[in-house]
């Protein structure tokens, strides 16, 4: 474990602190839409343009990161979020786009690039503990702001919890550089990077041509996009569904989000070290979607008036599945994929993954809007996820015989 502590430090902080950039919007939704005069479930458009800036930085990649290297790249994409989130202190519609494509590509590049700085130093009998603790920084970062942004803001306005947030991640960019050498010393600094290249059709291309041909990858790509369907619907609708359908206050909502996110953090800890004790990522990954299935509908049966604490318990306990399958997830592609391919064939994966991020939230937000609630939006993804589960079952059998 000794030779993976500074590789897993440095992309934990990586991974907290984008995760922490990009759900600051969600948790400061009901503020952001009322400056920017917009309906406040039109917050689920905001989420899906930010995952398109994701979708196009996993399919230059592989174009990009033989150049940079993976931890230069990491460190240019937090930055990137960083400048996306300070375009929202503006106030105004379209600065918040731009602002949420910004950040999305910012975050493209930490799947493949985490993954190939963990892959060269992690040996297999713990590679899912080890993945599971990176992908914590995702609910660690989420619930650092879910806690800190609405009390900054009650306190001192938005607008100085977004500067707090953006600060915060440019700091710890600048406190991985001392390491930058010593994980980008296989970067190719002769490899040229075409401008047109990057926007050529071309590139659509790229994340199947990753997948194609790698072993189960397949079924696990579409359970991938599936979890992130029903994460990402969450992620971005809790809090604006606890404020103005169960009429919980700002600080109250954020502190039952924060909980989901905390919970979540531990829980890929501990699903990480399940999948390592029954070695199969895939098994912990039908348990987890039968799981993720049950807590979206928990989440549809909250009711006004239930007491906070149970409102939290509820959100808590959904924390275990849908907030912490993302490690396990990671270190499977990285268990499927070449040696040598794992950057490219997760930058493929993940592409697939983030088109659930899209889809998501814009339809979540879609049928809450026709049907009035939320009820049947998370009654649908709690299907979804549950189809999912069923593939990989299938899948494993398929694999066993």
């Amino acid at each position: 474990m000794k030779q993976v502590a500074l590789p897993l430090a440095i992309t934990l902080l990586m991974q907290m602190m984008i995760s922490a950039v990009n759900v600051t919007v969600p948790v400061l939704a009901p503020v952001l839409t009322a400056e920017a005069g917009i309906a406040p479930e039109r917050i689920g458009y905001l989420t899906s343009i930010s995952v398109l800036g994701t979708l196009w930085l996993l399919m230059i990649n592989r174009q990009i990161m033989p150049r940079t290297g993976p931890l230069r790249l990491l460190q240019f994409g937090n930055l990137m979020a960083a400048i996306g989130l300070l375009m929202m202190l503006f106030g105004h519609w379209g600065w918040m786009l731009i602002g949420m494509m910004f950040m999305g590509m910012g975050y493209g590049p930490t799947p493949p690039c985490g993954s190939q700085i963990l892959a060269k130093a992690t040996p297999d009998r713990i590679r899912g503990l080890v993945f599971s603790i990176k992908q914590s920084g995702v609910p660690i970062g989420a619930a650092l702001t879910g806690l800190a942004s609405p009390w900054l803001a009650d306190a001192f306005g938005w607008r100085v919890a977004i500067l707090a947030v953006a600060g915060a991640m440019i700091l710890a960019v600048l406190s991985v550089q001392p390491w930058r050498k010593r994980f980008d010393a296989e970067r190719k600094p002769e490899v040229q990077i075409r401008p047109l290249s990057l926007i050529s059709p071309k590139i659509f291309l790229e994340p199947a041509s990753a997948v194609r041909g790698v072993p189960g990858l397949i079924s696990l790509t579409y359970a991938g996009a599936s979890f992130a369907i029903v994460q990402g619907s969450v992620f971005a609708f809790l809090v604006t569904y606890l404020v103005d359908d169960i009429k919980l206050s700002l600080a109250a909502a954020g502190f039952a989000f924060a909980t989901l996110q905390v919970v979540g953090s531990f829980a890929r800890v501990a699903n990480g070290m399940v999948s390592d004790l029954i070695r199969s990522g895939r098994r912990t990954l039908i348990l987890l979607s039968v799981l993720s299935a049950v807590m979206s509908l928990v989440l549809s049966a909250i009711q006004p008036d239930w007491s906070t604490t149970e409102i939290v318990a509820a959100c808590g306990f959904s924390g275990l599945a849908i907030a912490a399958w993302n490690g396990v997830y990671l270190a499977e592609i990285a268990r499927v994929a070449p040696p040598e391919r794992v950057a490219d064939v997760t930058a493929g994966s993940t592409f697939f993954t983030f088109v659930g991020y899209v889809i998501g939230p814009s339809a979540f937000g879609a049928i809450v809007q026709i049907t009035g609630g939320y009820e049947t939006s998370l009654r649908v993804i709690a299907g979804l996820v549950l189809v999912a589960g069923l593939v990989l079952w299938l899948g494993d059998r398929k694999s066993e015989t």
